[in-house]
């Protein structure tokens, strides 16, 4: 019997508050599927923003390989989309309306888009659970199927439901989100069998939790905007252009004032992705299989990412492909009595207006971190023993110079035994309205 596939990313979930005793929101249907799945500890995502993280992830492949950030996409690239169509998969997809995502999916069999901008946005409990649970139910969906959901419930503008905005399910926004989604993972448990069903959860990448809650807020400018968008529509293009200024002015006001309070650490917790840091918060990621292959419950302590989900998942299901150029590996071979061998693990932050090819690329493995300037390698140079010191307070690339000469010859060892980089297929009339949508997105 052929199984069926959901492929769940919630974008922005962080590992910390997937698994572990030391979390405050409630996430039974999470600590259920953990006890019978193969759950990845210490899975790191490839870059601090969806498309290049997402495009590691269906391709088993780095960025400078697939062509496929957050901006490019290359059909020629060999996706897990198209192998499993070539094996006789249905494909569909609920995502969010953005050019982007409708590009990734424009071969799939049918999707359902739902309404995300950051400022106001379609969530699980107001129309992305329905849309959900109707496809699930109504036996539309040609078996064997593939089903991606990519849930926005996390993405910076967190706007927790009233049932769940309470000290009980967790003592900030984005933990009491996190226990809406978790009940979402059990409605959806109830409309499908894990017998025939391979469920994958994981996330794109993870965040910043910021200590100052409504950080950057403009509220009076947000209702003015509402009620423009509703009586003056062919206004909102130049209200989200003031409103983005206003928002950036708003922070940085803000970070020059809290940084005469706020610890180093809280300060931190206002970084913002796709810049100049690239911190553990931003590349953890949970990554759960759970399904009738799975042979036994793991919790797997090697360090992995999101770049082995491709081989894993068609290994899963019995699927034959090559994998001579693959960056990443496949994961259930330790159901095979088989040793999961550590492989160092590209790493690079995302690009923005700034830096349009992003600007920091680097090396992790279990032990170190290692980042640096990717337009110079002497410039932003960090390096972090993740084993001494997890929370990377301390740099110690100046005491080390014989390991930045390592970390630096892996980062060139894997750079240079890929192919060039494909140019991308987007046409050129989309690429300055996916610019404005990662305007509201909060990327750029």
């Amino acid at each position: 019997m052929t199984t069926n596939i959901i492929f769940l990313v919630i974008d922005s979930f962080r590992s910390d508050r997937f698994y572990g005793s030391d979390r405050s929101c409630k996430t039974p249907n999470i600590d259920f599927l953990i006890k019978r799945g193969l759950y990845c500890k210490n899975t790191i995502g490839g870059a601090d923003s969806t498309g290049i993280a997402i495009g590691n992830c269906i391709t088993g492949k780095y960025s400078f390989k697939n062509g496929i950030n957050q901006i490019d996409l290359n059909s020629k690239t060999t996706t897990l989309f198209d192998i499993l169509k070539n094996h006789g998969y249905s494909l569909y997809a609920t995502i969010p309306d953005l050019t982007w995502f409708n590009h990734l999916t424009k071969n799939f069999n049918e999707r359902d888009n739902f309404f995300c901008a950051n400022l106001t946005q379609d969530d699980l409990t107001k129309k992305v659970g329905s849309q959900i649970l109707k496809r699930l139910d109504n036996k539309q969906m040609k078996k064997p199927w593939f089903y991606y959901i990519h849930l926005a419930d996390l993405h910076q503008k967190i706007i927790v439901p009233e049932d769940f905005d309470n000290k009980k399910f967790g003592s900030t926004k984005y933990d009491r989100m996190v226990s809406c989604i978790d009940d979402w993972i059990g409605k959806i448990l109830n409309h499908i069998d894990l017998n025939n069903t391979l469920l994958v959860i994981t996330a794109d990448h993870g965040d910043y939790i910021p200590v100052i809650q409504e950080f950057g807020e403009i509220s009076f400018i947000k209702k003015i905007m509402k009620k423009t968008k509703k009586y003056l529509p062919f206004l909102e293009p130049l209200g989200l252009k003031l409103f983005i200024s206003l928002r950036d002015y708003s922070k940085k006001s803000q970070i020059k004032q809290m940084k005469k309070t706020l610890s180093k650490e809280e300060i931190r917790s206002l970084t913002p992705r796709c810049g100049k840091e690239l911190y553990n918060e931003a590349l953890r990621v949970p990554l759960l299989f759970v399904g009738d292959r799975i042979q036994k419950p793991v919790i797997l302590e090697n360090l992995v990412g999101g770049v082995d989900i491709f081989s894993t998942i068609l290994s899963l299901v019995d699927i034959k492909h090559q994998k001579s150029e693959l960056d990443g590996r496949d994961l259930s071979i330790i159901f095979k009595s088989k040793k999961i061998i550590e492989k160092p693990l590209y790493i690079e932050s995302s690009n923005n207006e700034e830096f349009r090819d992003g600007f920091l690329e680097g090396i992790r493995t279990s032990k170190f971190k290692y980042l640096r300037a990717k337009e110079d390698p002497k410039k932003f140079v960090t390096l972090f023993n993740m084993d001494k010191d997890p929370n990377e307070f301390h740099n110690i690339s100046n005491d080390e110079p014989e390991i930045i000469k390592e970390m630096e010859k892996l980062l060139h060892k894997i750079k240079n035994q890929n192919i060039m980089k494909p140019e991308s297929d987007i046409p050129s009339e989309y690429e300055e309205k996916i610019r404005q949508e990662l305007k509201k997105m909060g990327y750029i």
